[in-house]
């Protein structure tokens, strides 16, 4: 949600490799840096409490509670370097 506004203020650079998002037990999915011409490079699927703790670098992916990363972990790493919030 934070993530296109960020763009749209021009306090980050769109993503150049999308990054799928997954919460499971939330039934709910998103893409960061959705863009209609280039899939999303890695997927980050687990608990909707583990993807909220990576996305507010709390935790890092790979010591997330249930959190699966499947493709480009470097363009998850990426994502998370950049200015995704206020």
């Amino acid at each position: 949600m934070l993530q296109p506004r960020q763009v749209r203020l021009g306090r980050m650079t769109p993503l150049e490799r999308p990054v799928a998002l997954v919460a499971e037990d939330a039934r709910a999915s998103w893409v960061l840096g959705a863009r209609d011409d280039v899939a999303p490079a890695v997927r980050a699927s687990g608990p909707a409490q583990a993807l909220a703790l990576v996305l507010w670098r709390r935790v890092a992916p790979d010591h997330a509670d249930g959190l699966a990363v499947e493709g480009d972990a470097a363009a998850l790493r990426t994502a998370l370097a950049a200015r995704l919030t206020p």
